[in-house]
């Protein structure tokens, strides 16, 4: 299973263990670097790169890529910056994640830090308090005035419309790179992950006639060692187990394939029934099965530890989104519906992609649920 993180050019060590528990490779990605006009994102390398070498050899894989596209934005960012920026449930999803998740929030704007108006949290509460910016058309990335400025209108949508493009730019940078890399997007922010599942599914986007089950929500997968024992094991220990588990994670990620295969045969117009149908019946037997072993090699190893958890609060990998589109397919639906002039840069790209034969594509989280010791 080779796994994208996506949401930031760096990983928190939680959800980075929770990777190693899980992915036969983590593929990382450095900050873009995009002009927009007068302004743009500030490329920044990722840390990880300085862990790569230190996994070579272990059971999990680790690489870092740079982006795919950079420097002022091309043809395939403007467009989909402008969808975005007229998109009434991309904007949706992104201020109810403003107003709701630490973790979504602090990509975009620092609470404690100071800006030309007032702090951080002043800005996003002059945000979240204006009901107009919910409507307001915020069709061009072109600036008005002075991001950051709250005491007038323009200041205020100029704050938005800036806080928008940054994510339509890191969304579009995480479908290239789940493209070229051949792997599938993992986020532990849950806003982050719906956005991303609206460019293979949303209407604004592919024209909607290719249905997605949103929030589905599917345990697919359960780490074996809950959170509190996981943050007092080495990075070490962790890679140990997983070489002692290889026999039991092969067979399970030979069970997740099917799953995948057998997606593709099912009605479009049932399929969130349909799939809970075909995980029960077939898929979470087989997986009780290869996390029992996996737990008999836990119990081994790590026996005495697990003794001291209070709280058997579990990592979980969910499937959290589905749609019947692989991110070359759904840039191309994009460039269709959109009735895009053909530019050099996307007909090359998308013409250039090799065939792709999985229909899904999928957007992982990582969350937690909890489960009786």
């Amino acid at each position: 299973m080779r796994l994208l993180y996506t949401g930031s050019h760096e990983c928190a060590f939680p959800s980075f263990k929770r990777l190693l528990m899980v992915a036969d490779e983590i593929v990382f990605m450095d900050r873009p670097s995009v002009k927009v006009g007068k302004w743009g994102t500030v490329g920044t390398a990722s840390p990880l790169r300085h862990w790569v070498d230190a996994f070579a050899g272990q059971p999990v894989k680790l690489s870092v890529e740079r982006p795919p596209l950079e420097g002022p934005a091309d043809d395939l960012f403007l467009h989909y910056i402008h969808a975005d920026l007229d998109d009434p449930e991309f904007r949706r999803v992104f201020l109810t994640g403003l107003a709701n998740d630490d973790l979504f929030r602090n990509k975009f704007i620092q609470p404690e830090a100071n800006y030309v108006a007032g702090s951080g949290a002043e800005i996003l509460r002059a945000l979240l308090q204006d009901d107009e910016l919910r409507n307001t058309p915020l069709r061009d990335p072109d600036l008005e005035g002075e991001p950051f400025q709250i005491a007038d209108a323009a200041g205020r949508r100029d704050t938005l419309r800036m806080m928008l493009t940054e994510a339509s730019i890191h969304i579009t940078n995480a479908m290239l790179m789940a493209d070229v890399t051949d792997s599938t997007p993992v986020t532990d922010d849950r806003y982050l992950a719906e956005l991303l599942a609206m460019r293979t599914s949303g209407k604004a986007y592919v024209g909607g006639t290719l249905p997605v089950a949103p929030m589905l929500g599917l345990e697919i997968a359960r780490a074996v060692i809950p959170d509190e024992a996981l943050a007092k094991l080495s990075f070490r220990d962790i890679l140990d187990y997983r070489k002692k588990a290889a026999s039991a994670y092969e067979h399970w990620t030979v069970e997740i394939n099917k799953l995948a295969a057998e997606m593709d045969s099912l009605k479009t117009d049932k399929t969130g029934e349909q799939i809970g149908r075909l995980i029960a019946a077939k898929v979470a037997p087989r997986l009780i099965e290869y996390r029992n072993e996996m737990k008999a090699i836990r119990d081994g190893l790590f026996g005495d530890l697990l003794k001291t958890v209070t709280w058997w609060k579990v990592p979980v990998l969910s499937l959290a989104w589905l749609a019947r589109l692989s991110y070359t397919e759904a840039i191309a639906a994009f460039v269709a519906f959109a009735l895009i002039p053909a530019v050099p840069a996307v007909v090359d790209y998308v013409g250039q992609k090799r065939e792709v034969s999985r229909k899904h594509a999928a957007a992982y989280l990582i969350g937690l649920a909890r489960e009786a010791k």
